[in-house]
């Protein structure tokens, strides 16, 4: 993903134009009004809603997985 370790977010899926990284959310982070994620830095942070967070992974052609944690 051309990212620094420790800053790779949804963003950095734009840099994976071979969409071979695979996606999983845990369910229970799912039920939440808002997902926030490191726009490529770790000096910020921005909060989407969940359903935008799925919307950009689908727009931009990626799948992901919702997946159970115990």
């Amino acid at each position: 993903m051309h990212l620094p370790p420790g800053v790779v977010s949804i963003f950095g899926l734009l840099n994976n134009p071979e969409q071979d990284i695979q996606i999983f959310f845990e369910r229970e982070i799912t039920k939440e009004p808002r997902m926030s994620f490191h726009p490529n830095t770790n000096t910020k942070t921005i909060f989407l809603a969940t359903k935008d967070v799925f919307n950009f992974l689908t727009v931009n052609g990626f799948s992901y997985q919702i997946i159970d944690i115990s």
